[in-house]
């Protein structure tokens, strides 16, 4: 709610490695955030957290596809 409060939009983009993350946001946000795995780190290639948690809406290789991957 404070982010919503401080930086009002009509949608949100969440960017992270730990799927853990993405997924609550998602369940607090719903369709109102779109979540990207960024697939680079520890927790990001882990078997057992990747199993643990559902999908994120966009998932890449590398923090530098992010400009191309948003891109219209």
């Amino acid at each position: 709610d404070d982010v919503e409060r401080r930086y009002p939009a009509r949608h949100y983009i969440m960017v992270d490695d730990k799927l853990r993350i993405l997924a609550a946001i998602k369940g607090a946000w719903g369709d109102r955030v779109t979540t990207v795995f960024v697939r680079q780190g520890h927790y990001a290639i882990d078997p057992a957290i990747l199993a643990a948690y559902p999908p994120a809406d966009v998932t890449i290789e590398r923090i530098d596809q992010l400009p191309r991957t948003l891109s219209p």
